[in-house]
């Protein structure tokens, strides 16, 4: 009797386990890791029944870095982003959402005449996008527009050549993992 109430109940915990909604996300964004040699992760955590996520995303770039459209890039990304669905996290759904990002990076032309180093750039971004889960498979596309409150955020940054700086962020991409 008693090995029959103790399968009951393991059996009752695991369907129980089963039907939980999902409320986490753990992916990479294979464009930056792929192309711009960018190692990254975000973990995202669902809140109020799925409806609110919160995400965290680190990226930094390797010690391989890659010759693209002429400059190499050196950078560190860190931010956190608020999201509503229009759903769940847990379903396949819209969701918009804002961004908090600090970023560091030095660019340098082939020839390091064109350069602009010292970066640390503090950005407010708007973002939006539709995520499709198919049982634990996650793909995010997504996109944002908006706005480096400071380029200067560890020191003066410094530009050479015709780069300048830019207050404006504009972010598309995709993002692929698992959600459980």
């Amino acid at each position: 009797m008693k090995k029959k109430v103790i399968i009951l109940i393991l059996s009752s915990i695991s369907v129980l386990g089963y039907s939980q909604e999902k409320l986490n996300k753990l992916s990479v964004n294979p464009v930056q890791l792929f192309y711009l040699n960018i190692s990254n992760f975000e973990y995202e955590r669902g809140f109020n029944e799925g409806k609110i996520g919160v995400s965290f995303y680190y990226g930094q770039t390797g010690s391989a870095i890659r010759n693209i459209s002429g400059n190499r890039i050196y950078s560190t990304e860190q931010n956190v982003t608020l999201k509503q669905y229009s759903k769940s996290i847990s379903k396949s759904s819209f969701w918009y959402g804002g961004q908090l990002s600090i970023t560091s990076a030095n660019i340098y032309s082939n020839d390091f005449y064109y350069r602009a180093t010292n970066i640390g750039t503090l950005g407010l971004t708007g973002k939006f996008g539709y995520q499709f889960i198919i049982k634990s498979f996650y793909l995010d596309f997504f996109g944002g527009l908006g706005y480096a409150l400071t380029n200067d955020l560890f020191g003066d940054a410094a530009y050479a050549g015709n780069i300048s700086e830019t207050k404006l962020l504009l972010i598309a991409g995709i993002k692929t993992g698992i959600a459980f």
